[in-house]
């Protein structure tokens, strides 16, 4: 590896992150911190399945925070009920029985300090739902961000997706190389796409030294994992995500389109997507406008289950540049509108094809598939083993 981590202890990293919600949320304004309904907590599996991926990290992370509080408060009460043992009978205990009260204090105070944050989270989802005029059918369209290169992608890019993963408590993420995408096939891109993409992962990743290259990375999926590398060994208990860039030349909408984003490594699962229109003239306008509908909102009903699906997204035909366009265009909006497990095992199949893409099948156990109608496809989505097609709605590409 070209790069290593220091260790971060949980508690200081849990810590940071609550101050710096409540900061940023401005509960700790200089007048007078707003009052917090927290009967809203009761309302959680409810809202659950509007939250954005952000907010579904941010909400576990507050409930970790109130269990650690439990914890201590647990452990203080225990310290304060200390008695003289028979063995020792003149032992002071009044300095133990502090510590325990102490401890029971400041675990009640990380309670209250993470039950507020829940409640700020679920307060804005509900908000958000119950004042946005946003319907079904809205909620899954989107619009490419336009960058004027793919530099200015990248660099705006980078830092979304780093800290994402940073969000996901990644410590280890490795950056491989960056790919190509046209007509013909997959492959490695220019090296100045890649120097630029590492150039600015290392710039933003600083001294935390999260960000590496691993040496002779390749996909070889075994008993250790889906990928080898030098030193491999080392991270099998770890948190490991993927950084790719994806540059896919000539698109209908007149231009190119760039994505940046981070995979688990040992899942695929995508965790950040970041897709960039990179126009070929000056005229942003051109940008593709994407539309997706969902009326029966079996999406959401998807994403709430309590055991959830590990989706894949397939197309009738592979080999169509347009179809695989628009598994794009869906990955993305899936992975920033929605609270699906999306694995991308189909680009990994492309871009690695040198591995048994045979083992990609059994990372997933349901697929989101899309077929070509007149004026764009059709979304289905079906678990494996099984005949059952549920029809989700349609996509078009403007």
């Amino acid at each position: 590896m070209l790069r290593a981590q220091p260790k971060i202890t949980r508690a200081i990293c849990l810590t940071a992150w609550l101050i710096s919600l409540l900061f940023n949320t401005h509960l700790h304004a200089v007048d007078e911190a707003p009052t917090i309904d927290l009967s809203i907590l009761e309302e959680r599996d409810n809202l659950r399945p509007f939250l954005t991926p952000r907010e579904f990290v941010s909400l576990l992370k507050a409930e970790e925070f109130i269990e650690e509080g439990q914890s201590d408060i647990r452990s203080g009460e225990h310290l304060a009920k200390t008695k003289p043992s028979t063995f020792d009978p003149n032992r002071d205990v009044g300095p133990i029985r502090k510590r325990g009260e102490a401890l029971v204090k400041s675990g009640q105070e990380k309670v209250n300090e993470g039950q507020r944050a829940v409640a700020l989270i679920l307060t804005e989802v509900s908000n958000r739902k119950e004042n946005s005029a946003t319907t079904a059918d809205e909620r899954y369209n989107f619009t490419p961000l336009s960058a004027s290169s793919i530099d200015e992608a990248i660099k705006d890019g980078a830092r979304v997706v780093l800290e994402r993963c940073w969000d996901l408590d990644y410590g280890s993420i490795f950056f491989d190389k960056a790919f190509e995408t046209i007509p013909e096939g997959t492959r490695p891109a220019d090296a100045s796409i890649r120097n630029s993409a590492y150039d600015e992962f290392i710039d933003i990743d600083g001294t935390r030294f999260s960000v590496s290259v691993p040496l002779h990375f390749k996909f070889a999926p075994s008993s250790a994992g889906l990928f080898a590398f030098d030193n491999a060994s080392a991270y099998s208990d770890e948190k490991v995500a993927l950084l790719t860039v994806h540059h896919l030349s000539g698109i209908d909408a007149g231009g190119d389109l760039l994505a940046m984003q981070a995979l688990d490594l040992n899942t695929l699962i995508v965790l950040a997507n970041r897709l960039y229109f990179i126009p070929s003239g000056e005229d942003v306008e051109n940008a593709p406008v994407v539309s997706i509908s969902d009326e029966d909102e079996s999406l959401l009903k998807l994403a709430s289950l309590p055991t959830p699906y590990r989706f894949s997204i397939i197309t009738d035909d592979s080999e169509d540049y347009s179809s695989l366009i628009s598994a794009h265009y869906l990955k993305h909006s899936l992975a920033n509108n929605s609270s699906l497990q999306i694995a991308d095992s189909a680009f990994i199949s492309r871009a690695y094809p040198d591995g048994d893409n045979t083992i990609l099948e059994g990372l997933t156990n349901a697929v989101i598939s899309l077929t070509p109608e007149e004026g764009g496809h059709r979304i289905d989505a079906q678990a494996a083993g099984t005949d059952r097609t549920i029809l989700i709605g349609s996509m078009t590409v403007d």
